[in-house]
């Protein structure tokens, strides 16, 4: 196999997992508090074969490597996250609730662990005939600020939540809470470096480290920066315009590549068959 064939091998092996991507994107468009995600491509190892320098060419102010670079083709490099907000939705509903700054997470316990969610669109899970719990719509325990899990009294009449983060449930009297709670919410100082772990879900890794960790858990007066807003549901921030145009240009980029083998097979050919 030429090197021709090597390098739209390995390029197309790239390009279709930027398309992968960008399905993975556009049907995730509808989905609340969804963060797309980018393909970030890389060159793979080249060779520089390197011609002496003529003077009497001109060439005294040249600034790349004289020569033919030749490569083996490209690869996907990494997968970012866009972190940009998305657009609010407002629903009128008490257990929708949407973060309208970047970088603020929900706390949730999963089976695995502590993980993060910008998913804001909250249920009530009954655990017995006296106490309900604040869930996700996967059925995931939201956290308080000191990670345990937020227990409400069946005999509630009222829902409310602050800017601030806290839920306020309210009896007959709706006027004094029966019981406050503060949402465990986390602030992620390089949101891009998080992880992604399927469903929605974010966590940070394990290597952070103590001294400079990469989510702090808000509290006391640093609540205030919150801004957390009640009926409100933040919306993907996939832009379908744009990922239909992503996808037009990996298709061809990916047709480009194969016609590229296509052509590198037929000249193999001819020369086999040359006496």
């Amino acid at each position: 196999m030429n090197r021709s064939m090597i390098n739209a091998a390995n390029t197309m092996n790239g390009l279709q997992q930027q398309l992968d991507l960008i399905s993975h994107n556009v049907s995730n468009s509808s989905t609340v508090g969804y963060k797309r995600q980018e393909a970030n491509f890389n060159s793979l190892l080249y060779q520089q074969f390197a011609i002496p320098v003529d003077d009497t060419r001109g060439n005294e102010g040249r600034k790349t490597p004289s020569g033919i670079r030749e490569g083996v083709g490209a690869m996907l490099d990494h997968t970012s996250t866009n972190n940009e907000l998305g657009s609010l939705t407002t629903t009128k509903r008490d257990l929708d609730v949407a973060l309208s700054k970047k970088g603020y997470f929900f706390t949730i316990s999963t089976k695995d662990g502590i993980k993060y969610t910008r998913d804001g669109a909250f249920n009530l899970s009954q655990v017995d005939e006296n106490s309900i719990v604040l869930v996700t719509g996967d059925g995931n325990p939201v956290l308080d600020e000191n990670g345990e899990t937020i227990v409400i009294p069946s005999n509630y009449q009222k829902i409310s939540f602050t800017s601030q983060g806290e839920l306020a449930v309210y009896g007959e009297e709706e006027t004094v809470p029966l019981n406050v709670y503060d949402l465990g919410i986390a602030y992620a100082q390089n949101p891009a470096l998080l992880m992604r772990d399927g469903d929605n879900l974010f966590s940070a890794p394990a290597e952070q480290g103590i001294e400079n960790p990469m989510l702090i858990n808000i509290r006391g007066q640093e609540r205030s920066q919150i801004g957390l807003e009640q009926g409100v549901l933040e919306q993907s921030n996939v832009n379908i315009g744009n990922e239909l145009a992503n996808m037009l240009n990996a298709q061809r980029a990916y047709q480009f590549n194969a016609k590229s083998i296509t052509l590198s097979d037929q000249m193999l050919g001819l020369i086999n068959t040359m006496r």
